[in-house]
């Protein structure tokens, strides 16, 4: 046995949003955009919580675009002010065919 120079480990959790490494791989979903507040209303409304494996369906994709955009308008009809992020940019779903 030798000397332990370290023998801890810290882990640390958040529950900041976090953008996955491949969002570019969710666009047909999702849209180009990202944004911390547009991720947790995806968590909320998909209950998608982990983003490492993108569905090869793309029906599938093109319907959680669809049920996005639908809980989107959902939202902004019973709100006073439309979903937006911090910094006041709207949260929105892009159509699927365009990448920005």
């Amino acid at each position: 046995m030798g000397v332990v120079e370290k023998d801890s480990t810290v882990i640390s959790f958040s529950s900041q949003a976090m953008k996955p490494t491949n969002w570019k791989d969710w666009y047909y979903a999702f849209g180009s955009s990202w944004g911390t507040v547009k991720m947790r209303f995806i968590i909320d409304v998909t209950g998608i919580t982990n983003f490492d494996q993108v569905p090869d369906d793309y029906d599938y994709l093109i319907y959680l675009n669809g049920k996005l955009k639908s809980k989107m308008f959902e939202y902004n009809s019973t709100h006073d002010q439309p979903l937006q992020e911090a910094d006041g940019t709207l949260v929105e779903f892009e159509n699927p065919y365009i990448w920005e």
